[in-house]
């Protein structure tokens, strides 16, 4: 008999994990959301408070996390947090995190996992990519086909410029793979065994594309950073300041969260915290996150 936990959430034959590399109060909302109203925090406490918002620190509360999807066929990953050892400026900087050991305790060991993809190239989303060993970076997954959206990549390697630490994380997050011949290049439109495919999603950076799931009639998207904290869902003009193009970004999000609201999509988030997921309602020219969200099941 499995001695392993039953599914964060099944969708159709689709069973999905999560791996928490760590949940925190970490940014202040206006300085990481723009064109947020000063009085957001006050008109949204009600809800925000305590899961979403942290009172005690006046800080926004995000998870950085790991989604493991297995079908009946393949064991995916759906982007992989920060890793270890990495030297990144601020809150991701530097970790000795259980990332490895969570994924074991799913009955998943490195050589398990079929696919990794990798939504876009920031350094929060490629971190487990590599891992440390002997001095030298190298690709957690051996038997791992690498899944990377091709406008991000092109962009990466010909950028020349340093903000949160992301040219870092493509010299020792991305390019060990490449050279390891692990890794595909992809356009939107891509599937991966049949139930999910990849679909573009600019605007935070240019080739970001979020991963769409459907098994036997139920349908999710893992959102990627289309939007990163429930605030967003009240007001979804408002972007983080990681966006590369607000314009774009906000249309994204628009296009993103209307989608769902109308379809009855399942929104899976990268950096909400628990629930990490639910369905989106319109509230006049905003969303919300239904409430009570479904509930993992356990």
């Amino acid at each position: 008999m499995s001695t392993f936990p039953p599914p964060l959430l099944q969708l159709g034959e689709l069973r999905i994990d999560r791996i928490e590399e760590f949940c925190a109060p970490v940014l202040p909302a206006h300085d990481f959301l723009t064109d947020l109203p000063a009085d957001a925090i006050d008109r949204q406490r009600t809800w925000l408070t305590p899961r979403f918002f942290d009172d005690d620190t006046g800080l926004l509360v995000m998870s950085d996390h790991t989604w493991v999807v297995r079908t009946p066929h393949a064991t995916i990953l759906i982007d992989t947090c920060w890793g270890n050892d990495k030297p990144r400026p601020g809150f991701g900087g530097n970790l000795d995190t259980p990332w490895l050991g969570l994924l074991a305790d799913l009955g998943v060991t490195p050589e398990d996992v079929d696919v990794v993809v990798c939504t876009h190239l920031h350094s929060d989303h490629v971190g487990w990519n590599t891992r440390l060993v002997d001095g030298q970076w190298v690709p957690t997954f051996p038997r791992a086909r690498y899944v990377l959206p091709r406008a991000e990549f092109e962009y990466w390697q010909g950028a020349e410029r340093s903000d949160f630490g992301h040219d870092a994380a493509f010299v020792d997050s991305v390019l060990p793979c490449v050279e390891a011949g692990l890794v595909d290049l992809v356009e939107p439109g891509y599937t991966i065994d049949g139930c999910l495919t990849l679909e573009a999603a600019p605007g935070h950076t240019a080739g970001q594309m979020v991963v769409r799931a459907v098994s036997r009639g139920e349908r999710a998207v893992f959102a990627a950073d289309v939007l990163h904290v429930p605030l967003q869902l009240a007001y979804p003009d408002s972007n983080s300041i990681a966006c590369d193009d607000p314009e774009v970004a906000r249309q994204t999000r628009r296009s993103l969260l209307e989608g769902c609201a109308e379809n009855g999509d399942l929104l899976i988030s990268n950096h909400f915290p628990a629930p990490y997921f639910g369905f989106i309602e319109r509230a006049g020219d905003a969303f919300s996150l239904t409430d009570p969200a479904p509930e993992p099941v356990r």
